[in-house]
């Protein structure tokens, strides 16, 4: 039997992440209370039949299909609370879903029809000739041999905003011997796990640890990453943040305050271990070794929210800490914190089944969008990676409780795109390597002056060895002394950027999509819910979806122009010409579309260059036609394809008076989010 849409399993999936027993995500409508609040405000309590389980994603109140937004867990975790100006319809149809992309139990898709399953998708083919990487592979260790250390200061030391205390425990990785001069510090920050377990499998949400349970270590998940990094030379300090997972429930912000304040409050013991404070865990270790003025935050799940969180607290008080890159790795994005201002790398694994919407996207679209940042931004989707295997103590056989794979109960026909028998499906020894090999490559490219590892995120640079068989879809936006942008959809129609005229001939579809129309709309068919990130759904405190052109064809040469005024013409300083673009995932064909990019200069000379790469070779979903049955994979992700544009030899690039993407071949269907002259 075909094994029902993911969207339907995800709540009872999580419950098995937990060790819980699984309760479906609705409520119980005799339960259900809604009390006045006055000012036209109503409090929502809606009551589920079994205890809530922990996962990073955040429980939604829907009123039917219509989310009125995100609920608090009560402390018994046996209920959801929204207080709201929103209209109720229905009581009867009130029911909590997730962030992640679930719909609310009871929403049972159509049954498939039989033996239509879901041909394998075609696989995210690399460009022809990728570029190759100039410099040393990122994911081999280093030259410095590293040791580790821990520091417990107690486990209700450290006074939370919602009034409870938390502990103050890390763990450091450092090279062996420290030698001289200062290093960089990097902190490490777990996402939103199950604070407690025992041998036998149970999980406890209390803090702290009741008789018989110990802490689930999560800290030391990430500890492959920490040696990589330390045997680079910078100082690693992955930190505990057990009491906030087992007390955030009811925080209006989920925590993410009280994980901004835990990371300074470390940044503020390690600037007293390197500095004043010499009687600490490690008395004269660290004098003077600790470069506070080159920071990196790297968060994971809602501990990725937590860092960029970090950023902004860091501001607000001063900005004491000079913290020059951050890395959200499978990111919640609730409160909708920026990162404009400083260099980011955000991670999204394809086969989240937690944060299964991948709505950490915005983070990167969120800082690279209408003016130019300062600094550089990267987007990274990892095929065939999940939620978990990131950390190894959540990978199975990692510890004692809690382990699961996130994506094996989410649900994937025929193992097409996520399953253990999909094709792109990363082991977890291989997710690891992978995510660890571009981290690592980020935080060298900031911390320590090794910009050449910035390459690896522009769309089609082969991927490392350490990272095989690893595929990613990147997309990297240079800070704005290295890019002019020609356009990103948020001018006026008809204009780019640059105040030149857009035309568009040949296309059956040559529309806005995204934030570039109010109310934002899906550029591609939508079968459910974060099949298209960029766009959303989003109830958080900000909507503003990615702006893109939905561009589809049924005969050659249809051509969508962008002129370029006189002042802009010289663009022979740059070295790249980056699209960033989208297939249509659910094409039903495995062709990749067949497009190109063609400069025109003042004397007519002009040239067409086929575009390649991963961003014209993910996975399409190729099943049978009552596709709005299955929930999961393919994503629309929009990846980055640069041309060289020394390629372009028979065209003078100090007047270039027009770019036109030119749709090929007999069909095709793409969006297109960002056109830019780059170089690194």
């Amino acid at each position: 039997m075909r094994p029902p849409a993911r969207i339907a399993l995800l709540t009872t999936a999580i419950a098995l992440v937990c060790g819980v027993a699984a309760a479906p995500a609705s409520a119980d409508p005799a339960g259900v209370t809604i009390r006045s609040l006055g000012d036209g405000r109503s409090r929502i309590v809606v009551p589920q039949r079994l205890p809530v389980p922990i996962r990073d994603a955040a429980p939604v109140v829907m009123d039917g299909r219509i989310p009125l937004g995100y609920g608090r867990i009560a402390t018994d975790r046996r209920s959801v609370t929204l207080d709201t100006a929103a209209r109720v319809t229905d009581p009867h149809q009130l029911t909590v879903t997730w962030t992640g992309g679930s719909l609310p139990s009871g929403a049972t898709p159509a049954a498939p029809a039989t033996g239509t399953d879901p041909a394998p998708p075609a696989t995210s083919a690399p460009a022809p000739h990728p570029m190759r990487l100039a410099a040393p592979d990122p994911g081999l260790p280093g030259p410095q041999a590293t040791t580790r250390a821990e520091y417990d200061l107690g486990d209700s030391v450290f006074p939370l905003p919602n009034g409870t205390k938390g502990e103050l425990r890390g763990e450091v990785t450092y090279p062996a011997p420290l030698g001289a001069g200062k290093r960089p510090l990097i902190v490490l920050l777990h996402g939103r796990h199950s604070p407690c377990g025992r041998a036998d499998g149970s999980i406890s949400v209390t803090w702290p640890c009741p008789a018989g349970y110990r802490a689930i270590p999560s800290l030391q998940g990430y500890r492959a990453l920490a040696d990589l990094l330390a045997s680079y030379g910078s100082i690693v300090v992955s930190i505990s943040a057990n009491a906030i997972n087992a007390t955030d429930d009811e925080d209006n912000d989920y925590g993410a305050a009280a994980r901004a304040k835990l990371v300074i409050k470390h940044l503020e013991l390690w600037s007293g271990w390197s500095g004043s404070v010499l009687t600490g865990p490690f008395g004269t270790t660290f004098e003077g070794k600790v470069d506070l003025t080159r920071v990196g935050l790297f968060g994971h799940s809602r501990g990725g929210e937590g860092v960029v969180a970090a950023l902004a607290e860091n501001k607000r008080t001063g900005s004491r800490f000079g913290i020059q890159a951050v890395v959200p790795l499978a990111p919640t994005d609730l409160m909708r914190y920026q990162l404009r201002g400083t260099p980011s790398l955000t991670v999204v694994p394809y086969c989240d089944g937690d944060v299964s919407d991948l709505q950490g996207v915005h983070y990167f679209d969120d800082a690279t969008a209408a003016q130019a940042d300062t600094v550089p931004h990267a987007l990274l989707g990892v095929l065939g990676a999940n939620h978990n295997y990131f950390n190894s103590v959540w990978t199975p056989g990692g510890w004692e409780a809690d382990t699961i794979d996130d994506w094996d109960y989410t649900g994937d026909p025929a193992n097409a795109f996520c399953g253990k028998g999909a094709a792109d499906r990363l082991q977890p020894t291989q997710q690891l390597a992978a995510g660890d090999a571009y981290i690592a490559a980020f935080f060298r490219a900031r911390l320590q002056s090794a910009p050449v590892y910035d390459s690896l995120f522009l769309g089609n640079t082969e991927v490392p060895l350490s990272a095989a068989p690893g595929k990613v879809l990147a997309s990297y936006v240079a800070g704005a002394a290295h890019r002019r942008k020609l356009d990103d959809l948020r001018g006026a129609t008809g204009l780019n950027a640059l105040g030149g005229s857009v035309t568009a001939t040949g296309f059956a579809t040559a529309q806005r999509c995204g934030g570039g129309v109010k109310p934002a709309t899906a550029c591609f068919k939508v079968r459910g819910p974060g099949e298209e990130p960029h766009v959303g759904p989003w109830i958080g405190p900000v909507s503003n979806p990615l702006a893109q052109q939905h561009l589809a064809w049924s005969a050659p040469n249809a051509v969508w122009s962008s002129a370029v005024p006189a002042a802009y013409r010289d663009v022979s300083a740059y070295k790249y010409l980056t699209i960033r673009l989208a297939r249509d995932s659910w094409a039903k064909t495995d062709a990749s579309p067949q497009v190109g990019v063609r400069l025109t200069d003042a004397d007519g000379h002009t040239k067409t260059v086929p575009l390649t790469g991963p961003a014209l070779g993910t996975p399409v979903y190729t099943g049978p036609d009552n596709d709005d049955a299955y929930g999961g994979p393919p994503q629309a992700l929009v990846t980055g394809v640069p041309v060289i544009l020394a390629g372009f030899k028979s065209v003078d690039l100090t007047k270039l008076t027009q770019v036109a993407v030119v749709g090929e071949g007999t069909a095709g269907n793409i969006v297109l989010a960002d056109i830019s002259f780059q170089t690194l």
